[in-house]
Formats: C-alpha cells, structure tokens, sequence
C-alpha cells in the first residue's frame, strides 16, 4: 500500500490556445492519457441566434416568429390558454356592464322617475278642507257605496303624462308618472315616465280595464317588484281630479301573444260591470318569455279637496 504522498496517478487535460505555437514534447510523452481541448471565442452580439434543428419524427412550430420551437402540442395547449384568459376578461367586462346596467342604472333612473312623478304631483296639489282619514269607502256588508262620482279622465295625446301610481307596496318613495300609449322609446324606456297606459284598453275612471304596461328590469324597473304585491295591498293612481284606489287580488302568467288580458273584462268577451286595473310586465326578470300579469280592483275615488289618503301622505309631492 502507498504512501498518502505518493505521487497521483493522473494527469491535467492539455489545453490548446488558438493562434499560438504549440510546444513540442518529446515523442511518447503523456500521448495516450491526455485529451485536448480546444477554447473557442465568444459568439458576435449581431450574431444571428443559433437555433438548434428539431430532433427527427416531431413535428415542431417557431413560435411567434423568434426562433421558439415548441411541439405541435405546446402550440395548440398555448393557444387554448391564450384564449381562455381573453375569454375570462371578456366575461368579467360582461359581467361588470349587466351590474351597472341593471343594478346601479336602475337605482339612478328609479330615483330620477320619483323626482319627476313627485313635481306633476305637486302641481296638482290644493288646499285641503276636510279630514285627511280616507282609507275606507262608505258603504254597507252589501259593498261600497261611494259617495263622490268617479270620474273618468280622458286620455291625453301619445307619450304626454296625465297621472301618476304610487305603491306602497313597493317602498316608501315609490311614485311614477303614467304616460299614454306604451311605446318603448317614448315611454317605457324614458326617464321622465316609465310607466305606460296601453291606449286600446279603457280609460282611467271608466268601468273596464284601465291596462298599464312597465319594466321589470332596466330603465328604472318601475314593476320590478310586481311580483311582491300582497292580497289586499292599495294601488293609488293620482290625477289632477284626486286618487283613483284599487285593491290587488292576483297575479296570473300569460305567453306575450295572449293580448285578452286588455279585454274590458280580462280573458273574456263579457261586458264588465267594474273598474279593473290590469299591470303589465315582461317575466321572468331578464327575460321576454312570459308576462305577468297583476289585477287589481277599484274600490274608491278621494276628490283632492277632500285631502290626501293617510297611507301615502308621507309620499305625495316627497322628493
């Protein structure tokens, strides 16, 4: 066994350095344990990229043009990612438009339609000279014996606004105008109205239907709580006259083509007997597929001299 300072048993791999004499050794010398290495120089900046050739029996695509081989595989996997994540982009852009569109435009153009019904209303207003208790009609167990006449308000020309409905129903500041016809630049999707009556259907006051058409959703959402009314709740229709009061009783769902619930009597050819209030809207929310439909019966008219109804006091000509 050696010693631990004997001398190694390797040799140091010769280096050649280019442009430069190589020394001479004497023959036989350290031959056949040496390998050489050559040193090359550094590659040029304004070289052009040295691009290696795909192995054989791959397919291979430069990608984007810059000397970036990838796998037929790795292209389409790159592509399909590329576009899901403008997909995704898209959909979140989508998304933030229908909350603006439908939540927050809705909350402004419901507040600029109070505003608007609240002014007409306030042109109307009169001195009041009797109690302000008119929450119940006169009569007997044989029903209401009203003593005031009701009376008919005629229908004004296309678009103009002749009265207004507040609900209760559907929140403390609820008031929109009414305006004749239902057309849907003019009315349903104007800021200054929302709310349209459907011009063949009966006029206000008269025995018949009085039909009003509204969204659900966009431009306001003057019914987008149609579907909230309760059994018994108080539709108050105002006029310069005074307020026309109607009772909801149900809530029925028709195809858009089904036009006889405009009938003087509703989904029937028989004479009526009563004043209906018959609102309209698109259902369900978002959709055009259906329409609901609410009903609603007169039960009283108060004169504007006799004063406001108690229960909508606080709302009337409120900004």
């Amino acid at each position: 066994m050696g010693s631990r300072f004997d001398k190694p048993r390797f040799s140091l791999p010769r280096i050649e350095w280019p442009n430069r004499k190589r020394r001479s050794l004497p023959p036989g010398v350290g031959e056949p344990q040496r390998r050489t290495y050559t040193l090359r120089e550094a590659p040029s900046r304004d070289a052009a990229p040295v691009v290696p050739p795909p192995p054989k029996g791959r397919s291979y695509i430069d990608w984007r043009g810059i000397g970036i081989l990838v796998t037929t595989r790795e292209f389409i996997d790159r592509s399909l990612g590329i576009a899901g994540e403008l997909l995704t982009t898209a959909g979140v852009f989508v998304l933030l438009f229908l909350g603006w569109h439908v939540g927050f435009n809705d909350y402004i153009a419901g507040l600029i339609q109070d505003r608007k019904s609240a002014s007409l209303a306030q042109e109307w207003e009169t001195p009041t000279t009797a109690p302000l208790e008119f929450d119940r009609a006169a009569g007997t167990s044989d029903g209401a014996n009203n003593q005031t006449k009701t009376p008919v308000t005629k229908s004004p020309r296309a678009a103009d606004p002749f009265a207004t409905i507040i609900i209760p129903r559907f929140g403390p500041h609820y008031v929109r105008t009414i305006a004749e016809s239902v057309d849907v630049e003019k009315v349903l999707n104007n800021l200054a109205s929302g709310v349209g009556h459907y011009s063949g259907s009966n006029q206000l006051g008269e025995i018949g239907n009085f039909a009003l058409a509204g969204h659900r959703t966009t431009y306001g959402a003057p019914f987008g709580d149609i579907d909230r009314l309760r059994v018994g709740d108080r539709i108050y229709i105002e006029t310069k006259a005074g307020w026309y009061v109607y009772r909801f009783r149900n809530i029925e769902f028709v195809y858009p083509d089904e036009t006889t619930v405009l009938n003087p009597l509703p989904q029937t050819l028989v004479a009526a007997k009563d004043r209906l209030l018959t609102m309209t809207s698109c259902h369900p929310k978002l959709s055009a597929a259906e329409r609901i439909i609410a009903y609603s019966l007169f039960e009283s008219f108060v004169p504007r001299t006799a004063g406001t109804p108690s229960e909508i006091t606080s709302m009337v000509g409120a900004d």
